[in-house]
């Protein structure tokens, strides 16, 4: 499911951008038009999923060593994954036009009513619940999702008709497109290339710790990126209203202030990482480890989150394309050495260098490209963060006088790494605030 919904053609990465510079230069219809091409595509995408499902599920079990015990399972899994699939893709149509209008309050609301229906759901049927009906409840819960982000779309969702965008608009958005999906794979290879190979080389065991230190670092990672999705709606508008200077004189401001932030949460959560996995699951010094060098890698990845979304909000995803580039052939000429030779610490580690090459790589091209924009990397104070990563460690390390996976463990690393860094964000907001807008 992850390879398909990757492979989406760029819809997730598209669908924001160009909403909010139709109904920016007025075009309803445009907007009207773009969503009824758009939903044809995803009708279509699914109804093939669907229709090639037995195929999919005979190729994969065939080049999987799925235990006979779970193939029946896995078989009716893949079999009807295209629903699923095609559930995610329409929720993406609709989470793209409601971050064009700025409707985020209504997405995470939405989102949460969801997800707790699922957990309640699960928690529920616990003593009853197989994998059919895990994914009879993931259907709901997509479905229920849905529902509740198509309410919000209503206005703009009676509007259209089978009528799609002009050829000329079609071109537009599809040369955008295929740029976004190269970084769909760039982060399609960052998530599964490791996987793919620990799978096949190591004892299975070894894919589990992956999963776990993997699943650490990706949701550390992911509660910054939660503010990009305004920024992208932020800046493109002013792209669409007042032109690229303006745009460029914002997204340098915002990126500032971004890698003043940003810089300090990943400096302490990669110094705490390790402690917070020993609470969670134990004391498993592999996944620790691996955590950690996978956090690092994250934490250079994360620093360009602004410039990334400066690149898609005025059109220059290629850009972004050739720094996934080299995160795709990167993982893949780097992965099977380094997990045949060093294990699983090999693998992460291999991730992280790539990481880290194509950052210094597309630190070059951005500025090679478009030098107004401020790469903002004199906003990291070297000393600074090491006291406050040094305070967090020091406070972290109080959880070793607790049991491993405990609950306490977790909870004092936990405020280890927050307390220090919301000190630290208070007395750097005035810096913040006051960075200079010149545009």
């Amino acid at each position: 499911m992850v390879f398909a919904v990757s492979l989406d053609g760029g819809i997730s990465n598209s669908t924001q951008r160009f909403f909010i510079l139709y109904i920016t230069r007025g075009g309803a219809e445009l907007a009207a038009r773009f969503t009824a091409t758009l939903l044809t595509f995803v009708a279509f995408a699914t109804a093939l999923l669907y229709g090639l499902g037995s195929a999919i599920s005979w190729a994969v079990l065939s080049l999987t060593n799925v235990p006979l015990e779970l193939q029946p399972d896995a078989s009716y899994l893949l079999t009807h994954i295209g629903l699923l699939i095609g559930l995610i893709l329409f929720s993406n149509i609709l989470l793209g036009y409601l971050r064009a209008i700025n409707r985020f309050r209504t997405i995470a609301v939405a989102t949460i009513v969801a997800q707790l229906g699922y957990v309640v759901a699960i928690i529920l049927s616990a003593d009853h619940l197989t994998v059919r009906g895990m994914f009879a409840l993931a259907l709901v819960q997509l479905g229920l999702l849905n529902v509740l982000l198509a309410l919000d779309c209503a206005p703009h969702l009676i509007r259209v008709r089978l009528r799609f965008l002009p050829w000329p608009e079609v071109r537009d958005v599809y040369s955008y497109a295929w740029r976004a999906q190269i970084m769909n794979l760039s982060a399609l290879a960052i998530l599964q290339t490791d996987a793919l190979f620990v799978a096949a080389i190591l004892p299975i065991e070894q894919l589990g710790y992956l999963a776990i230190a993997g699943q650490a670092a990706s949701g550390i990672r992911s509660l910054p990126t939660f503010a990009l999705s305004p920024l992208i709606s932020q800046i493109t508008r002013r792209f669409g209203e007042a032109g690229l200077a303006s745009a460029t004189s914002l997204a340098s401001l915002q990126n500032r202030r971004w890698v003043l932030l940003v810089s300090t949460y990943s400096v302490v959560t990669v110094t705490t990482i390790g402690l917070a996995v020993r609470g969670w699951t134990g004391d498993y010094r592999m996944v620790e480890v691996a955590a950690t060098i996978l956090a690092l890698g994250n934490a250079v990845n994360l620093i360009t989150g602004v410039a990334t979304a400066y690149c898609r909000s005025i059109g220059r995803p290629g850009i972004e394309a050739r720094y996934g580039l080299v995160l795709v052939i990167g993982n893949l000429a780097l992965s099977f050495p380094c997990t045949y030779f060093g294990g699983l610490i090999g693998a992460v580690s291999s991730t992280a260098v790539v990481q880290l090459t194509g950052v210094i790589y597309f630190n070059r091209v951005l500025r090679r490209a478009i030098p107004t924009f401020d790469l903002g990397l004199s906003q990291i104070r070297t000393s600074r963060l090491i006291l406050v990563a040094a305070c967090s460690l020091a406070l972290a390390l109080l959880s070793l006088l607790l049991p491993a996976k405990s609950l306490t463990a977790l909870a004092v690393v936990v405020a280890a790494t927050a307390v220090p860094v919301l000190v630290y964000i208070l007395i750097v907001r005035r810096k913040a605030s006051g960075l200079v807008y010149d545009g």
